[in-house]
């Protein structure tokens, strides 16, 4: 059974130094033949798209609470 490593990285690390840290890491596992997938949670493009149609964001320590609204938000915001 193979398996997968899945990175997620938010917008304010892909902006930062910590961007070649973590390219580092993933490199190294891909060297070690590990297979790795990079996704990226769309945070910034769900808040100004929530923004857009009406809602206000609900961000409570610096994450998301999802409500049903939300959930349709980021459903649009990730598959597009």
């Amino acid at each position: 059974m193979s398996h997968y490593v899945v990175i997620k990285v938010g917008g304010e690390v892909v902006g930062s130094p910590a961007i070649a840290v973590i390219a580092a890491d993933i490199a190294a596992l891909q060297a070690r033949g590990e297979r790795v997938v990079v996704v990226h949670g769309g945070g910034a493009q769900a808040t100004a798209m929530q923004r857009r149609l009406g809602q206000a964001p609900n961000i409570v320590a610096g994450r998301r609470v999802t409500d049903a609204d939300a959930l349709e938000v980021i459903k649009m915001v990730v598959a597009a």
